[in-house]
């Protein structure tokens, strides 16, 4: 079985398999991105505007992290603020975060602020493995026979 062995970028698909999203209203807008056997850090949060002539300032794109165990939420964990100057074939964008997700735990994408009119974007993060034993894990993780 193949592993990841560096960082890669996880492309945002919403529930009917899109990767295009809606500024135009708030809410989750994407399937969760689970984190199972090996821990990964989040380095950056990428959006990127698609309609042209749409005016997307003031639109909150952020994700959010759960952990699954409690139902506790992390809101905001990164967020991008989109301004009127944010067009298609930009990419705006927010590093150095240095986000860790452990097992046991997704992470959605949310507009948190929305806009009127219709804005569609697309959005990824740019995630890395966290090299340790998954199984030091001991409150979320468990080997079976």
């Amino acid at each position: 079985m193949a592993y990841t062995h560096t960082q890669f970028e996880h492309i945002f698909t919403s529930t009917a398999g899109a990767g295009e999203f809606s500024a135009t209203a708030t809410g989750i807008k994407s399937k969760p991105f689970f984190v199972g056997y090996q821990p990964v850090t989040i380095r950056a949060l990428c959006v990127m505007p698609l309609t042209s002539g749409a005016d997307m300032s003031g639109a909150v794109i952020q994700i959010d992290q759960t952990n699954l165990a409690t139902g506790s939420t992390a809101s905001a964990v990164a967020a991008c603020v989109m301004v009127a100057s944010d067009k298609p074939g930009h990419v705006i964008y927010k590093d150095g975060l240095n986000v860790r997700v452990n097992p046991g735990q997704k992470v959605e994408l949310r507009v948190s602020t929305a806009k009127t009119g219709t804005q569609q974007f697309a959005a990824s993060m740019w995630v890395e493995p966290s090299w340790e034993q998954p199984r030091n894990r001991s409150t979320t993780m468990r080997v079976t026979t």
